[in-house]
């Protein structure tokens, strides 16, 4: 049996995290032995425990690195898997002589450490071509080291006890509702959805929307909230547009509306192009049967295949937006079309036993020091 860490420094919980415990939790145990270690307390510390998965936290501070190369030796670690670049993960690995497996969540504005991390990895796993596309941009020698492996989706094995939406709203059972199921940070592009919704209302003023997420607690998340429901009542969308905040139950609300509407922005900085790495919501529209219009960013395109298996829109285009929306409410029989392609996209990709077999295979290369035959997802 070997022995696997996984570093994740941050103990919130994130889609990276999410994917972290479906993993862990479905790993066989009778090949391979999962231990976690994080840099702070938190809900991610909780699950683990509640998986038999021992954990340490280790303090951020100068003797991190020694303290998790100490750990790995102790514990006759056979491989790490850093959930997140960690160069500290890295540089304890190597000075334990433990093989390194990298995990790229994101497409972000990267720097000379994230490059120095993935030369230290033995393999990076991508959650999306065009995560490593874009890395590979600015480091192309490092292609190689790169496998792409979607991220896994776990839907509920039954309908929750979750209230009836429609019915928690005061709407009635055949009010058209159309959602946005989101972190509220400004690149997610919630704004567009205000906007694509008060076009939306403009022809069908018995369609009703949802946005269900929260900020985090930087300033400029929580800005962004104020700002999305000025634009609300700005658009005269104040009975019309509901804000549900945090919902544990998400896949029922996505299952519960009739589009989910996904607008994310590719957006610039002065460091580069921040965009979705995978877009989880999307996967999970697949899989419970909600018609998706999702912006052409990131990985989304891959996700819905190209457009088969759901609508694309160029990113940051709230009328394109809206009419994609507009058509899909009055076609049923593309909406019908397009979930069950939806469906043997999400079978095809995105489930937890797929994950976990590729993921497992890529194990078993790096500890026997094969080159990646994964194929292309």
């Amino acid at each position: 049996m070997r022995t696997i860490l996984y570093v994740s420094p941050p103990a919130r919980l994130g889609g990276g995290e999410i994917s972290l415990l479906t993993l862990v939790g479905h790993l066989p145990r009778d090949r391979f032995h999962p231990l976690a270690v994080t840099c702070e307390d938190g809900e991610l510390v909780g699950r683990m425990r509640d998986l038999g998965v021992e954990g340490e936290v280790l303090r951020r501070d100068p003797a991190l690195i020694p303290r998790l190369a100490r750990l790995l030796r102790r514990r006759g670690v056979s491989l790490v898997h850093a959930n997140t670049f960690d160069l500290r993960a890295a540089i304890a690995a190597r000075w334990a002589s433990v093989p390194l497996v990298g995990h790229l969540r994101v497409i972000f504005p990267f720097t000379w450490v994230d490059r120095l991390f993935a030369r230290l990895c033995d393999r990076v796993i991508a959650v999306s071509d065009a995560a490593r596309d874009h890395f590979c941009r600015e480091a192309p020698d490092l292609r190689g080291r790169f496998t792409t492996v979607y991220n896994p989706v776990a839907l509920p094995e039954k309908r929750s006890e979750a209230s009836d939406l429609r019915a928690e709203l005061g709407l009635s059972s055949d009010t058209p509702l159309v959602g946005a199921v989101a972190r509220i940070d400004p690149w997610k592009g919630l704004d567009v959805f205000v906007r694509a919704a008060g076009r939306i209302r403009a022809s069908r003023p018995e369609a009703r929307f949802v946005i269900a997420g929260r900020p985090g607690e930087s300033p400029e998340e929580i800005a962004h909230e104020r700002d999305l429901r000025r634009l609300s009542g700005d658009l005269g969308l104040e009975s019309d547009l509901f804000f549900l905040g945090f919902r544990p139950d998400g896949t029922e609300v996505i299952r519960q509306l009739d589009l989910l509407l996904i607008p994310s922005l590719v957006l610039r900085t002065p460091g580069g192009v921040k965009s979705e790495g995978f877009g989880r919501v999307a996967a999970e529209a697949l899989g419970v049967g909600t018609p998706v219009v999702a912006a052409r960013a990131g990985g989304l395109p891959e996700i819905l295949d190209d457009g088969a298996a759901g609508v694309l829109v160029p990113p940051g285009d709230a009328e394109a937006l809206a009419a994609a929306a507009l058509s899909l409410l009055r076609d049923g029989e593309r909406r019908a079309a397009l979930v069950r392609r939806g469906k043997a996209r999400f079978n095809e990709r995105f489930t937890v036993e797929r994950h976990v077999q590729q993921i497992m295979q890529v194990y078993e290369e790096v500890l026997s020091g094969q080159p990646p035959t994964l194929p292309l997802c």
